[in-house]
């Protein structure tokens, strides 16, 4: 005895097999920083291929428009200039004849960069979570601890904040005992400094933290030179930004004793 099920005749015990198999899904968002490039993006095609099926491909760029190319190619042809540079990255998979589908996205504008999204039998499932995360893992940045740099950075610059704002409150303490003439101004201005040292600070890093360490990078067309100079500029302002921070401490301690 035969069973019409999606199209596929099946015995009865092929289709209880088939009935019972289980669906399982898979989603994650992956707060990393990362870089995608030509050959850990083909590496995932492959592999969404040879386990799921047909990929589509299409990038949201900065004029707004969302594109679509047709295979690995056209992308890595595509010049990417800073006016449409891209910014979303997103790949589907999808079976014909199963129910399975898959879709990775990645983003330079978001706050977490990677979403991963995997339906289809659970033995499936757990196979392509593996191999996909273990070549994701491969695409993160040197600074891949989005999380932990911020609050480094940002605990140095509340440590700055408050070394500031005791300067100019001890200074503002001096100007205010001493003789006459006592300048209101200076009073005045002494706070004004006190109380959005800190605020001022926060705005700086946060301007500067999207420029210094994007939480993403498409190697394609310009792209890549675009990176380059951001890493020399990386090395240059951070590394000359914890030398001269570090230095100054002791200096630091020794006028406020």
């Amino acid at each position: 005895m035969v069973h019409l099920y999606k199209n596929k005749t099946l015995s009865l015990e092929e289709l209880k097999n088939w009935l019972t198999i289980m669906q399982s899904s898979y989603s994650k968002e992956l707060s990393c920083s990362f870089a995608v490039d030509e050959s850990s993006l083909k590496k995932i095609i492959k592999l969404l291929i040879d386990r799921i099926g047909e990929v589509s491909i299409s990038i949201d760029c900065a004029d707004d428009v969302t594109r679509q190319m047709s295979s690995t190619a056209q992308l890595f042809n595509f010049e990417n200039p800073k006016d449409k540079k891209i910014q979303k990255l997103h790949l589907v998979a999808r079976s014909v004849e199963e129910e399975k589908r898959v879709s990775i996205k990645w983003s330079s504008i978001d706050s977490r960069g990677i979403f991963v999204d995997i339906e289809a039998r659970d033995d499936v499932v757990v196979r392509l979570k593996s191999d996909l995360l273990d070549i994701i893992s491969g695409m993160k940045l040197w600074y891949e601890f989005y999380g932990i740099v911020e609050k480094i950075l940002f605990g140095m610059l509340i440590l700055i904040s408050i070394y500031f704002s005791f300067h100019f409150a001890i200074i503002d303490v001096e100007h205010f005992n001493k003789e006459p003439p006592y300048s209101p101004f200076k009073h005045y201005l002494a706070w004004f400094l006190i109380t959005f040292t800190c605020p001022l600070w926060l705005a700086i890093y946060i301007a500067m933290r999207s420029l210094l360490l994007p939480k993403g990078v498409f190697l394609v067309g310009q792209g890549i030179s675009r990176y380059k100079t951001l890493e020399k500029v990386q090395w240059s302002v951070l590394v000359g930004f914890f030398i001269s921070f570090a230095a100054g401490i002791p200096w630091a301690i020794l006028n406020l004793s």
